[in-house]
């Protein structure tokens, strides 16, 4: 990854990551989209230059943190670059690498919040590493999570003190919690099995805290929101509690998209609000699913607004084209706008290729 000491200011304003990410693109898959399905109810934006000068064969994993915007991409070198309030770009220290895209979330605990970046070594295993100073590029050491040994990327949903992550080995989603006190790790690391279902293939899993929809039990207001790719290729997702988040029951997504990657965001503040009178309740139920289709290797977007219990039906991103060979990612704002955002496939104007770019889409 060949980058200048700074970039041009092109980063979108107000917008933050939410707990979502990347999926590993499965070549094999086909996409078998419905026609007549619902028009898109938001108006999109244009594709812009969210990396500046950064490629990347992956979309860019981003979260807020202090006030600050956090951007991280595995380099075309598959080195992890980061940057913060659109400045320049840095190697993180530890020379840590990966074939897929880092993951970042934020836990908050006693002594505040901490901003941790997650990701897939070379052997199959995950680490973490906690950021320490941003001026000074300061990290801990890269710490391994347990044993896991996938050939997968990993996912991560922060929520008050905890991490939840995920991973696929095998055809077996596996899930692990790590938890802070006073700024240390304190419960974990471990890895489990999901109880169901099995994914089709290498498919990535990933997920994002939401809001439930039931309204009544106060034990089931904050649940994972999770989405697979299915034995019969079809997107799946589940409403899990806390818990017991190992014990995922699936839906299918109407409108049969059988996609080669998938991913899930929302919008809303990072920390969930379980107050029902705080207008960010409702922001936070904005949620996005995009989809790459083998056929096209375009985008395709499916939303909700009542925290991915309906949807509105699979639509083409408009705006132009959106080439990518890599899974999208979905980020979300405060305010409850999601944006979408790719590795560009391919060197058509108005962007070269492994350029990572972004739009509005909700």
């Amino acid at each position: 990854m060949d980058l200048p000491s700074q970039p041009p200011a092109s980063r979108r304003p107000g917008a933050r990551r939410a707990a979502r990410l990347p999926v590993v693109a499965l070549t094999t898959l086909t996409l078998l989209l419905t026609a007549g399905l619902s028009p898109a109810t938001a108006t999109e934006g244009q594709w812009l230059n969210e990396g500046g000068p950064a490629r990347s064969a992956e979309a860019m994993a981003s979260d807020w943190f202090r006030g600050d915007n956090y951007q991280f991409v595995r380099g075309e070198d598959n080195q992890i670059w980061w940057r913060y309030a659109n400045g320049s770009w840095r190697v993180m220290p530890g020379n840590g690498r990966t074939h897929h895209r880092p993951e970042v979330t934020v836990i908050e605990d006693e002594a505040g919040p901490h901003l941790v970046v997650f990701h897939t070594g070379d052997n199959g295993e995950v680490y973490y590493s906690l950021l320490g100073g941003a001026a000074g590029n300061i990290w801990s050491p890269w710490t391994q999570l347990g044993h896991v040994g996938t050939s997968n990327g990993i996912s991560a949903a922060g929520f008050r003190n905890s991490a939840r992550l995920t991973t696929v080995v095998g055809d077996r989603v596996w899930v692990a919690e790590m938890t802070m006190s006073n700024g240390r790790v304190t419960t974990g690391p471990y890895w489990r099995p999901q109880t169901h279902p099995r994914v089709f293939t290498a498919s990535r899993y990933i997920h994002a805290p939401i809001i439930t929809n039931d309204g009544v039990s106060i034990a089931r207001e904050v649940e994972l929101m999770d989405a697979i790719i299915g034995w019969d290729r079809n997107v799946w997702i589940s409403h899990t509690s806390l818990d017991n988040f190992t014990n995922a029951t699936y839906a299918a997504v109407p409108g049969n998209a059988q996609c080669e990657s998938v991913s899930l965001g929302r919008g809303g503040p990072e920390q969930l609000v379980t107050d029902r009178n705080n207008p960010a309740w409702r922001a936070q139920r904005n949620v996005v699913l995009g989809c790459i289709s083998p056929n096209d290797h375009q985008l395709w977007l499916n939303r909700s607004t009542d925290g991915g219990y309906t949807w509105q039906g699979w639509n083409h991103s408009t705006g132009g084209p959106s080439p990518s060979d890599a899974a999208p990612s979905i980020e979300g704002a405060p305010g409850g706008e999601v944006f979408a955002g790719i590795s560009w496939g391919n060197d058509t104007a108005p962007f070269s290729r492994h350029m990572v770019v972004n739009k509005r889409v909700l």
